[in-house]
């Protein structure tokens, strides 16, 4: 998982600096002070919350916890049928497959 959460990491930095060293500096803040110091495995990785899910349907939502200007990366794994994600704000459904990654505005979009 290190060398994929690098790669997102490299590509948020690219999309949206302001908000990667923010990310940055809270991710550091908290490396120092909890325990999230045993998933500190990357110099470009900032995310404070990982996920694994498998075969997941939900109801159309929008994260609410998020900021509105957080990021999330969603990175699809294996050989599967379906997993669309549908966007509802751009009436966009994307058909992933594995391999897929990106990165979304989770509390802003309904998916």
């Amino acid at each position: 998982m290190p060398p994929i959460t690098q790669a997102i990491g490299l590509l948020f930095e690219v999309i949206d600096p302001i908000n990667y060293n923010r990310y940055k500096e809270r991710y550091d803040g908290l490396v120092a002070s909890t325990s999230l110091s045993t998933l500190n495995y990357s110099r470009h990785a900032y995310f404070d919350a990982h996920a694994c899910l498998a075969s997941l349907l939900t109801s159309l939502h929008q994260d609410e916890r998020d900021t509105s200007d957080g990021w999330v990366s969603d990175i699809c794994f294996g050989d599967f049928d379906g997993g669309n994600l549908q966007v509802s704000e751009t009436g966009l459904e994307l058909k992933l497959r594995g391999a897929d990654a990106l990165l979304m505005r989770s509390k802003l979009l309904g998916h």
